[in-house]
């Protein structure tokens, strides 16, 4: 992606929010896909903990948003987003809210990554959003791959062996 800018650093830092806002205005894009932190909402983390600094994160993307108008918005993140409450609100209802308040048309529940092509069970919190029309998340599909049906078409590679395979090699780092 030759087009692409990257801006390395922390979103919650100033300078860097302000260098994102405007390289976002300038290059006339329409869409924001965030990922924010989800370590603190996950059950995968014995430590979590959904008051923390990374894990308000997410007003920083709603406030990209209000700052950037872009036409559509996806948020992904632990499924537990939509159970985890802070002051007494579930988070991911916390930015389905403030997105509808922006004007946007919202979609949003929590699926599993195995439905769409994806050799592993993952389940996530989906919210999109739309300023112009309805959407809907996509519809699961009905079969599950493996990951011999997704990779299983490599040639196994010993520690430190090289292939011709674009991204396949077995590198000790």
């Amino acid at each position: 992606y030759p087009q692409t800018s990257m801006v390395v650093g922390d979103i919650s830092d100033k300078a860097t929010f302000e260098k994102l806002v405007q390289l976002h205005l300038a290059k006339g894009n329409v869409g924001v896909k965030a990922s924010p932190v989800c370590r603190d909402f996950t059950l995968a983390n014995n430590k979590r903990n959904p008051n923390s600094k990374r894990a308000q994160l997410y007003k920083y993307v709603l406030e990209f948003v209000r700052r950037t108008s872009p036409i559509w918005v996806v948020i992904e993140n632990s499924d537990q987003m939509m159970k985890v409450k802070v002051g007494g609100k579930i988070v991911g209802m916390k930015i389905v809210d403030a997105l509808k308040a922006m004007g946007y048309y919202v979609d949003y529940g929590v699926q599993d990554c195995c439905w769409f092509n994806t050799p592993q069970h993952r389940r996530r919190t989906i919210i999109i959003g739309h300023k112009y029309k309805q959407c809907h998340l996509p519809k699961p599909g009905n079969k599950l791959i493996t990951l011999r049906d997704a990779i299983g078409h490599l040639p196994v590679l010993e520690c430190g062996q090289k292939s011709t395979i674009k991204w396949h090699d077995a590198s000790m780092f």
